[in-house]
């Protein structure tokens, strides 16, 4: 067997006592059926990550052409695999369902940590100045922060509709206040993002923000008087983690696997549930010291799990499953 990689061409000899580990992203290229045979004659250990089911769960949150083309490889991953391995409980859940509704009673699938010891973002107390400048439209405004790429799944719209509500209500003050989405505009997103810059009520007091540097990016955490994550379902959910870090408050979907993210430390709302996001917002822009304790408790009582204790879990599981 040869890497398709330029960078390693030597031949790499597979017995009994390999294994072979797959970390996704392959969909378009991989030869399952090839990669049997390989197995059946040689003898190796076949090992997947498994990040999410949505393609199987929620095909309606995938790109259209992609869903099938995902579901047909779910389906041959976990015929093939020896053993998976879920990057949250709750996929490991969703992949054993999966399993079991279409007669694979004896897969072998585990749960192991994510890292989220990302940089973190300073705190006021580290700073005497912003690294970097945010946009002037930010400038005096207390804002609320969501990081995701903006797409149906991961729930822009209830954010939208929930602060248009707020300001036409009165409950936020445009002048004085800003919801910030930070991420690329991905598939299915036209619409809203038309909505959002040619509604009165919002299109100067939601801002859209790509291709931002790391250090704004940190700059945005460490500003930001709250994050939130209204995702309908997510497979882990990083950003979540990323706002805890930063030792924001943290209002987020009840949904997936973000429960799995901070306990309670997090406030929990129905991704659905527009009236009750309205409710959030206008409290948690006016409210400074409900806000203030929420961030509290996170900064106290919120611990990461260290990349390096992740991966060397990870790999011992692999060292467990290499040898049948």
């Amino acid at each position: 067997m040869r890497y398709a990689s330029d960078t390693f061409v030597e031949e790499i000899a597979l017995n009994s006592k390999s294994a072979v580990i797959s970390c996704g992203l392959d969909w378009d290229h991989k030869d399952m059926r090839t990669i049997y045979n390989l197995k059946k004659r040689d003898g190796f250990r076949y090992l997947a990550v498994v990040y999410d089911l949505i393609p199987v769960t929620y095909p309606h949150f995938v790109v259209p052409g992609y869903d099938s083309l995902l579901r047909d490889y779910i389906g041959e991953l976990v015929w093939l695999a020896d053993k998976c391995f879920c990057i949250s409980e709750t996929t490991r859940q969703d992949l054993m369902n999966y399993a079991a509704e279409n007669g694979l009673q004896d897969l072998d699938a585990v749960a192991f940590p994510l890292g989220n010891d990302l940089p973190k973002a300073k705190s006021d107390a580290d700073v005497t100045s912003p690294t970097v400048e945010l946009p002037r439209r930010l400038a005096n405004k207390r804002f609320a922060l969501f990081v995701s790429t903006i797409e149906p799944r991961k729930n822009h719209r209830v954010l939208y509709e929930a602060w248009d509500r707020c300001v036409r209500e009165g409950r936020v003050d445009p002048r004085e206040h800003c919801l910030v989405f930070v991420g690329r505009q991905g598939w299915g997103s036209d619409d809203l993002v038309r909505e959002i810059g040619a509604n009165p009520a919002t299109k100067s007091s939601i801002m859209l923000l790509n291709h931002v540097t790391d250090e704004m990016l940190g700059e945005l955490y460490r500003q930001c008087a709250f994050g939130l994550f209204p995702s309908h379902y997510e497979g882990y959910g990083l950003p979540l983690a990323e706002l805890l870090l930063a030792g924001k408050a943290s209002f987020a979907s009840n949904a997936g696997a973000l429960s799995e993210i901070g306990g309670d430390l997090v406030v929990r709302l129905d991704p659905k549930d527009t009236l009750a996001w309205a409710d959030c917002l206008s409290r948690a822009m006016t409210d400074v010291a409900y806000v203030g304790e929420l961030a509290a408790r996170v900064k106290s009582d919120f611990r990461p799990t260290i990349w390096k204790d992740a991966a060397q879990e990870f790999f011992a599981k692999v060292g467990e499953s290499a040898t049948p």
